[in-house]
């Protein structure tokens, strides 16, 4: 147990040190939105949503999930060279690739992680999709009969939970606005 969280910990830095150097952190950066200070709102906001759904579906997840909740919400929005509104979710694609390929690179988390592990990672970054045209995010099943049904649910909320809060809503979805409209105004 101790090794999986040391492993989920290296992936977790590797993910906050690119997104800083890439994005910036506090809307300072080519994203000020996606940028570090969203991807630890997202790392907390996960833990939180996690420990929710626990309570409420504990037939369906384990304390050991918290670990894959905590990876997806780091890496998530580790790729952002696409233009949400022209290719919607392949930032979200291309972010699930490149933790799968570090996850497979490396020898010790290559053998952590299992394939149902694998594809509940998976789910989790596409329920970060916003399904634009619906005004909606993409989650797999209406109904949740499996883990992986819930802790998509769980990085979803996470991943829109600071623009449904009053007290960070203003700052943020003003940082959300000026990088999708970048260069219009």
């Amino acid at each position: 147990r101790t090794f999986e969280k040391e492993a989920v910990k290296k992936l977790v830095k590797f993910a906050l040190e690119k997104i800083a150097e890439d994005f910036g952190r506090d809307g300072e950066g080519k994203k000020p939105f996606h940028d570090l200070s969203h991807t630890i709102e997202i790392i907390k906001d996960s833990i939180r949503a996690f420990d929710l759904y626990q309570k409420q579906y504990p037939d369906k997840v384990e304390n050991s999930d918290k670990l894959l909740v905590i990876l997806a919400g780091a890496f998530h929005d580790v790729v952002q060279r696409n233009n949400p509104m022209e290719k919607p979710g392949k930032n979200e694609d291309d972010s699930a690739e490149m933790l799968i390929d570090k996850i497979k690179s490396d020898e010790l988390t290559n053998r952590l992680f299992n394939l149902v592990q694998i594809a509940n990672l998976i789910k989790m970054f596409k329920a970060t999709k916003f399904d634009f045209v619906n005004h909606r995010q993409n989650l797999t099943r209406k109904d949740i009969t499996q883990s992986g049904d819930v802790l998509e649910r769980v990085v979803a909320l996470a991943d829109l939970m600071a623009l449904g809060d009053f007290d960070r809503q203003h700052w943020r979805g003003n940082r959300l606005f000026w990088e999708l409209n970048a260069g219009k105004y």
